[in-house]
């Protein structure tokens, strides 16, 4: 299945904020299990602050996945990274990730970020990283985590 993603742009100056798309995906998951765990570690710490675009997959007019994109790193490390991937359980192994994961990796080579920082925090984003095609993986610099995340819910 193909899955259109849409761009969120300019948290603070456009109608769509990361503020709208994280009150839509709360919407979309609150009785999701274990999704207020993963609610606050997408949106928590300088997350609203660094991030100033996301990339969003909208099923039957619920958000179902996010990639958050921080030109600047988390905590202003310098390294562009996209810091928060999040797909609704129900929707998992249905293409949404990745398709989500894909056009966050390509808006930010669009936007002229030759290295990209991800953080694999569970076995499932390090999946989705390996099934991505060589010339997009190119540009990631991944941090594989995903033995630490391990105490994550799923």
């Amino acid at each position: 299945a193909t899955h259109a993603p849409l761009w969120i742009k300019g948290i603070r100056k456009l109608p769509f904020s990361l503020e709208e798309a994280s009150r839509a995906l709360y919407a979309a998951g609150e009785r999701e299990p274990n999704f207020m765990v993963w609610f606050g570690m997408l949106f928590a710490g300088d997350r609203g602050n660094c991030c100033d675009e996301a990339v969003v997959v909208f099923e039957d007019n619920a958000l179902v996945a996010i990639a958050s994109i921080a030109p600047e790193g988390e905590a202003e490390s310098g390294e562009p990274t996209i810091v928060g991937l999040y797909t609704l359980p129900r929707f998992r192994g249905q293409g949404f990730g990745r398709a989500t994961m894909e056009a966050a990796i390509l808006r930010m080579v669009e936007r002229g970020f030759a290295k990209i920082r991800v953080d694999a925090l569970t076995p499932g984003a390090l999946k989705i990283i390996e099934s991505l095609p060589d010339e997009i993986r190119a540009a990631l610099v991944v941090h594989d985590q995903s033995a630490f995340g391990g105490f994550l819910p799923q």
